[in-house]
Formats: structure tokens, C-alpha cells, sequence
């Protein structure tokens, strides 16, 4: 693709489920997506489900070459962030991920876990190419609190109470740390990526379209995307202009 061709929490957290609109981000969750760039139409098949025994969130990703029964898979990618409170803010703290991509026919991996005691992400990579494999660390930014991994960033800044605050407002920014889940061959994927896995990020309230949706826009570098949620925070589209990308929800 693209340049080259993943009622108990409620109650322990948060001690109430119905009158916060933002907790609909942590609910299970299935969808399918039509997503067309300059290569054709691919389909996304998007699942999020909330771990109970571990804890953990995770959103999960595939792409499809198209939408038949032999369809190939282009990308898979699965995050995963606990809910909990730090500094007495809802937050979801980054956990795991994992990501695969297949080139050329053949198939790229990268895997990334929390290192709480060196206040790091490890890598693991593996790959046919000599210099996507084995394991890399990176130190966590110190200058923030909050980082989300790009498949989940939705759920993840949502859950803070951001979308909320500033809908009521008419607007507002978040400032955070992007983790991008597919690095490194996300820059193999996309134009203007960084050569890190984190990327200083601003969610801004963009107002309300005629149809009633949320715009929201996301900025990182020279890249800005463009998200339009409903009254339940549900992605009903996504633009990510730079990359001549449109993500449909099949639904609309």
C-alpha cells in the first residue's frame, strides 16, 4: 500500500458507567471500514475489546486487499493500554503492541513492550532485511504524561475526558506523545514519519458538521488527520490528507 505495496471496570475505576459518554471507549467494539488511497479500495476490519483478567484494552487492526473471501491481509496490528488513574486523571497507559506488514510479498514484524523500571519501549524486530531486526530501545519523553499508540488514539485521548471538555466548551487541545505502533516501516508506508517511534501530538476540537458528527483534528510534524466521531465517539470517518487517505465507516 501507499509507497510500498493490527460493568467490572466500570465500577472499580470509575464507580459509575452510564453518565460518562467517554467510557463507551473502553465497551467492546466491532467494525468494518472502507479505506481508499492512491493504490484502490482496501478494507479495515476494526475490534476492540476490554481484557478483564489482565486489565488491558486492546484495539486490533487488519487490513484487507479487498473485500472477498480471498482477500489478502495487508497489515495487522493490535495495541494494548491499561485503564487506570494517574495523578488523579483517567488515563490509559500504554502496554504492548504488535505489528506486521507484508512487502514485496514478504512479511515484516515489530513487537513493543513497556519497560516501567528503565522508563522505556523496547522493540523486538524481525524481518528479511539486516536492519530491521533484533531488539532497540527508546526512553519515554519526559516532558509529558500522556502518550497513546497511534491504532488507539482515539480511545485513548476520549478516555481522558477530552472530547467531552471540549465539546461542551467549543475548543480545546490536548497536547501528548504519539507512539506510532507501526514503527519503524511506517516509513516505508507513509511520507514525513519520524525515525523514533514517539512523536510530540495535538488533538484540537475542530466544531460539529451538518450531520451532527465531531471533528476533530490530529497534528504530528508535518502530518495533520482528521477524525468525525458520533455522539458515542464512534470513528464514523477519517481523512489523513497528506496521505491521500479516506477511512469510511461502512455503516455511514
Amino acid at each position: 500500500m501507499l509507497k510500498r505495496v493490527l460493568l467490572p471496570l466500570c465500577l472499580v475505576l470509575l464507580g459509575s458507567c452510564a453518565t460518562n459518554p467517554s467510557n463507551n471507549l473502553i465497551s467492546k467494539e466491532e467494525k468494518s471500514f472502507r479505506l481508499e488511497d492512491k493504490n484502490g479500495e482496501f478494507l479495515i476490519k476494526r475490534k476492540r475489546v476490554f481484557k478483564e483478567n489482565k486489565n488491558i484494552l486492546v484495539v486490533s487492526r487488519t487490513i484487507y486487499s479487498d473485500t472477498t473471501a480471498t482477500a489478502k491481509v495487508l497489515e495487522k496490528s493490535a495495541t494494548g493500554s491499561t485503564p487506570g488513574l494517574f495523578k488523579n486523571r483517567k488515563m490509559l497507559r500504554p502496554n504492548s503492541s504488535y505489528y506486521e506488514v507484508w512487502f514485496d510479498g514478504k512479511k515484516y514484524l515489530s513487537s513493543s513492550k513497556i519497560n516501567i523500571k528503565r522508563k522505556s519501549l523496547e522493540y523486538l524486530l524481525d524481518s528479511p532485511e539486516a536492519q530491521w531486526k533484533g531488539q532497540r530501545e527508546y526512553p519515554f519523553p519526559q516532558d509529558s504524561d500522556v502518550f497513546c499508540y497511534y491504532n488507539q488514539v482515539i480511545e485513548c485521548i476520549g478516555y481522558t475526558g477530552f472530547f467531552e471538555s471540549a465539546i461542551k466548551e467549543s475548543t480545546g487541545i490536548k497536547k501528548f506523545y504519539i507512539i506510532w505502533d507501526g514503527f519503524p516501516y511506517y516509513e516505508e508506508l507513509y511520507l514525513n514519519m519520524p525515525n523514533t517511534p514517539f512523536e510530540m501530538a495535538e488533538m484540537s476540537f475542530d466544531g460539529t458538521t451538518p450531520e451532527g458528527y465531531y471533528r476533530f483534528s490530529l497534528k504530528t510534524g508535518e502530518n495533520l488527520q482528521f477524525y468525525f466521531l458520533n455522539k458515542n465517539f464512534e470513528i464514523k470517518r477519517h481523512f489523513w490528507v497528506a496521505q491521500g487517505i479516506t477511512i469510511i465507516d461502512k455503516e455511514s
